[in-house]
């Protein structure tokens, strides 16, 4: 669940109530309700109006849970003891009656509180600036790597969609693609089986019970999720209108897409995988960095990252370093680029042998005709296909004929065909075309389809449904209109007995209460109360100067009492 998932469930006044927010007051309510994730500068100015409370119990969230739903009982027994139990309980409630921590139910449970996913990295972001957990390598230092960079994910993802249009999509009885189309598109993917897909997917997601190996498994599902894929009765099939919207994408708008929801989708899965992509997405582009040896949160994230081909990974002096190949922060409010910014770059090579070669810069629209015309026989920096009858019956199944072959590989070479590759380009086609077009676009003629995703998403926003009508902060303290008022306001010395209601009262309330020890006015917190035959005591904690100091203490320790009350707003 992301913003834009909670602000589209809310009515226009809901949404309205969180904007007006004095935490907000520096942004309009347009732009509160237009931007999801809302614009990192914005964020910041929210933070520095948060009182220290509201702070701890965001950063206690942020760190404990990441963007999982939680209880609030959970959250208490997170909870730093350096505060009370009602003060997590009030801020708690204060953050969401600003619109930045939702209360949801799923069907008739408990309310679960969570920060919406988008908004949890804005948050970490914000809280932990300066605590990325790893630090630059010097720039005379030395490093080495035999690890091959695989092609970015963008380019994966590309490369599997076009082997389905080859392969065919069409499922088996099982409701799966046949054996030798997972194979196939198997072979396109660099992702490997790894720790982080260990911690973030679990058993729930092992090949048996999906059906495909989980890389294959992850890279349907995103393009399930970018609506490049769809599912008819008995086929997946490609949207062709949302495909060629992607295609004229640059590359580094695809990544950041794609960075984005692994983040969003996959990583806030893991809370420890949450916090190693969080932290580190604040790292900038390029610049080398030291993974410490403990902190396998980041090993593992960065492992993963490297088989995206997002990150290059090297070792120095007998440690792990990296550095990201592409802008880490998905969330950058970008302007849309040029469409002829690389055409200088794009420019394909065609060689009297018929071969093909792709610069490294060439656009995505290219690369996808150059799948759908010809196989691609290496993958390095610079692609290189070839044509052959395979790949021009496939063509010609798609409609293309000889003459618009050659149309579009002079207009990407600029330059003439070669004659001997126009001859074996008009020899090898003919004209019985395979009637693809129909199978290709199965589904999309306006008959069932689904376009949900294939991974099944355990925060889904579809599973919970919010809840706006928030309790007062008075109403989390049960029975307190029946409080004798000297309790709350008086200091004074009780009878033993009378002292142990005061206690029991301030355990159910989860605040602490203000003892005279001698000359020593305590701020006492309360645990719990210990009854032995020959009487009772308290057990709890105070701090002093920044130290928690466990107590434990019998009714004849303390002199006056009183509860010290929050008084809400």
């Amino acid at each position: 669940m992301n913003l834009r998932d909670m602000i589209d469930k809310l009515s226009y006044s809901q949404v309205e109530r969180f904007a007006q927010s004095t935490i907000w007051s520096h942004m309009d309510l347009e732009e509160w309700m237009k931007d999801s994730p809302l614009a990192l500068d914005g964020v910041h100015a929210a933070w520095s109006k948060l009182s220290g409370q509201q702070c701890k119990v965001l950063a206690t969230i942020v760190s404990r849970f990441g963007a999982s739903p939680f209880l609030e009982e959970q959250l208490l027994q997170e909870a730093d003891r350096g505060m009370t139990g009602s003060a997590y309980r009030l801020g708690l409630l204060s953050l969401a009656e600003a619109g930045i921590v939702f209360i949801v139910r799923k069907g008739w449970g408990e309310r679960l509180y969570f920060l919406p996913r988008d908004m949890y990295f804005h948050w970490h972001r914000i809280i932990y600036e300066r605590h990325t957990g790893v630090k630059p390598l010097a720039e005379t230092a030395a490093f080495w790597s035999d690890r091959v960079t695989p092609p970015m994910l963008s380019l994966q993802l590309l490369h599997t969609l076009a082997e389905l249009q080859r392969s065919g999509m069409k499922w088996t009885a099982k409701r799966l693609l046949s054996k030798r189309t997972i194979d196939r598109s198997a072979a396109h993917i660099m992702i490997k089986q790894c720790a982080a897909l260990d911690l973030i997917f679990g058993s729930s997601s092992s090949p048996p019970l999906i059906g495909y190996p989980l890389p294959l498994a992850i890279v349907l599902d995103l393009a399930m999720r970018c609506h490049l894929l769809a599912a008819a009765p008995a086929a997946f099939f490609i949207q062709e209108k949302k495909l060629a919207e992607w295609l004229r994408l640059t590359m580094e708008e695809q990544e950041e897409r794609l960075l984005r929801m692994v983040m969003e989708q996959y990583a806030v899965r893991c809370p420890s995988c949450a916090h190693a992509a969080a932290r580190l997405s604040g790292l900038p582009m390029l610049q080398w960095f030291e993974i410490e040896i403990e902190d396998a949160s980041a090993q593992h994230w960065c492992e993963w990252m490297a088989d995206m081909g997002w990150m290059e990974l090297a070792w120095s002096e007998g440690k792990q370093v990296f550095r990201w190949l592409v802008t880490p922060w998905p969330y950058e409010r970008r302007k849309a680029a040029a469409s002829d910014a690389h055409n200088n770059n794009q420019r394909i090579a065609i060689a009297s042998d018929g071969n093909i070669y792709v610069p490294p810069y060439a656009s995505s629209a290219l690369r996808w005709q150059m799948e759908m015309i010809a196989e691609r026989e290496q993958s390095e920096s610079i692609a290189v296909y070839r044509m052959n009858v395979r790949s021009l019956k496939h063509a010609a199944g798609l409609g293309y004929t000889p003459q618009q072959i050659a149309e579009l590989l002079e207009h990407a070479s600029g330059e003439r065909l070669p004659d001997l590759v126009y001859a074996d380009l008009s020899s090898s086609m003919n004209n019985d075309a395979l009637d693809m077009q129909r199978i290709l676009n199965l589904g999309s003629d306006g008959s069932e389809q689904r376009t949900a995703a294939l991974l099944h998403d355990p925060a889904s926003c579809h599973l919970y449904e919010p809840i706006v009508d928030f309790p007062t902060g008075k109403s989390l303290f049960q029975g307190l209109e029946e409080t004798p008022s000297n309790w709350l306001n008086q200091y004074r010395n009780y009878h033993h007995t009378t002292r142990r209601e005061l206690l029991e009262r301030a355990l159910s309330w989860r605040i602490s209460v203000k003892l005279q020890c001698g000359e020593d006015a305590v701020s006492f917190v309360p645990e719990r109360i210990e009854t032995a035959a020959d009487g009772w005591a308290v057990v709890g904690y105070t701090e002093k100067t920044g130290d928690i100091l466990h107590m434990r203490l019998e009714p004849a320790m303390w002199q006056e009492m009183m509860l010290e009350f929050p008084h809400p707003h």
